[in-house]
């Protein structure tokens, strides 16, 4: 994913925060689907240490941050 300004740490944080819980959620609806892992790299803060993951574990129909 790409957006055209370059956000401040707390903002990007808040988005990618955002798009991740939207992933997956919308991959909760896949009932063969049980954990879902995203990586995040930020080019432009931190180089090298630019990169977020968030784990996601399904519990009966949604999914919760594991």
């Amino acid at each position: 994913m790409k957006w055209d300004a370059m956000n401040n740490a707390k903002r990007t944080k808040n988005l990618i925060e955002m798009y991740s819980e939207d992933l997956a959620a919308n991959l909760a609806k896949e009932d063969d689907i049980s954990e879902v892992t995203i990586f995040w790299e930020v080019p432009y803060h931190l180089e090298g240490q630019n990169k977020a993951k968030f784990t996601y574990k399904r519990k009966g129909e949604n999914m919760i941050i594991g």
